[in-house]
This record gives C-alpha cells, structure tokens and sequence, in this order.
C-alpha cells in the first residue's frame, strides 16, 4: 500500500508534536522484504531523522502500522535502542501465506502501551482468524496499557486515506463509512498519544502561542482538523472512557481489558 494513503495519520501526528517518518520498505506480495531488515531500515530512518532535527535519544518513539504495518511494529518495537512510548496497530495481521514467521512473540515482549482497533467485515479475505487483530491484542503481556477498538462494520482497507484509489483492493468493505473509520483511527490515535507520550500531553497543555490552543480538563482541542474529545488531555484521563463519550459516525466496542 502507498505510504500517501497514511498522510492524514502523519499529518496529525506531526500537529500533536510527534514528527512521522512514513517508511516504505518496497515489500510486494511476490517478494516480500523481511519483517526484520524492514524495521531495521525504519528504526535507521528514524534515527537519521532525529539527528537531522536534533532530537534527543531520550524522546520515546511511536509506531503506528497497518495491517502488515501492524506486524512490522511489533517487530521494530522488539529491536529498537530507543523507548517506545505508544504503538497504534490498526486492523494488523500477523502470519499470511507469503509471510509465516509471527510477530506475536516479539509483541508479548515489548510491553509498549498499545492501542489495537480491528474490523469485522471481510475476516476470512485479508485479515483471518487467528492472525487478526484479536490475535495481536491477546498476545500482549500481562500488565501492558492496552486499549481494542472493534469496529465490526468496517472493512479492512477503509482505515486508508483513498481506498478508492487503491490499483486494486481485494478487501471487503462495510456498512460503515470510510470517513467514519479514519475519524476513529486517528481521534484514537490522538488520544492515545495524548495520554502515553509525555512531550504531547504538555504541547496540548501549552499556554496559547506555544503552537496549539490551550487546553485543560473541561475542553477538547482542534488538532488537524480533527476535535480531540473533552477530557483527552486530562492527567490521569481514562482513554476508554474518553472515546466512548465520542459520537462517531459510527458504533465502537471499546475494550480495555
């Protein structure tokens, strides 16, 4: 999939203070890139990147990945010198008949705060049973911050930007929106961020002129577009709970257990 059809992911990202590296690892279906020189070349573009800007070694990172982007997150988590401070996998899939080997184990090992959403629609054709998103956030260690969100009319290509113009998409697709599930992904994203990286949390909680509107406990913000629910930046605010008292365009299970 086209690293453009995430823009809107990594232009949020990049509001909320988290500069994204959108990474391309030139993988197809016939000759897939292994998971592990994919996440080395990532975490080495990352790297690049944050000397290039400054950034200290200290900063946590952030992976966000889709279907086997998901994948290769859990792998890079497990291989990175640096911190991870969040990981948002959305509908990821593990194990596929061009890629056997499994990430599972390298996930269950990291321990990185972990937001999961998944699909329901389309199951058996590009996320399967077993190697879905249930299978990643049952694989996560006990004691992990962990947060799923099943989305159970949405297909698995919708968490695009453009399905549509996809050269070919061989996902089912639901009743749901397209707009409906990128609104979830990233305020879930956003939220997510908020309350498990310390520099976003206190870029939002910054006085007004610092970059983004002030805000406290009462209020929400307006983040690239998309409203950040009340309560989102919080101390101590329950993310759940947060996201449940969003009216989307459509219905979330969300699950913190």
């Amino acid at each position: 999939i086209p690293p453009a059809q995430y823009a809107s992911y990594a232009r949020l990202l990049d509001e909320l203070g988290v500069r994204p590296v959108v990474i391309a690892d030139g993988s197809t279906l016939r000759e897939p890139v292994s998971l592990e020189l994919g996440a080395d070349r990532a975490l080495a573009a990352v790297e690049r990147e944050a000397a290039r800007l400054g950034v200290p070694s200290s900063t946590p990172l952030v992976l966000v990945g889709h279907s086997r982007g998901g994948k290769g997150c859990a792998i890079a988590a497990s291989r990175s010198a640096r911190a991870v401070g969040a990981m948002v996998l959305l509908d990821p899939v593990d194990a596929t008949p061009f890629e056997p080997g499994s990430a599972l184990p390298a996930l269950r090992a990291t321990r990185a705060p972990a937001l999961v959403l998944g699909s329901g629609v389309g199951s058996s054709d590009c996320a399967p049973p077993g190697a879905n998103f249930a299978a990643f956030y049952a694989a996560l260690a006990p004691g992990t911050p962990r947060l799923l969100g099943v989305l159970a009319r949405a297909g698995h290509t919708q968490f695009l930007d453009d399905r549509p113009g996809l050269f070919l998409d061989v996902c089912s697709a639901g009743a749901d929106s397209d707009r409906a599930v990128g609104d979830v992904a990233r305020t879930a994203m956003a939220v997510w961020c908020t309350r498990h990286v310390p520099d976003v949390a206190e870029r939002l909680r910054a006085p007004r002129g610092a970059g983004l509107p002030a805000q406290n406990e009462d209020c929400g913000g307006v983040v690239a577009g998309w409203r950040l629910p009340a309560g989102a930046v919080a101390a101590g605010a329950e993310v759940a709970s947060t996201l449940q008292a969003v009216r989307f365009g459509t219905s979330v299970d969300w699950r913190a257990s």
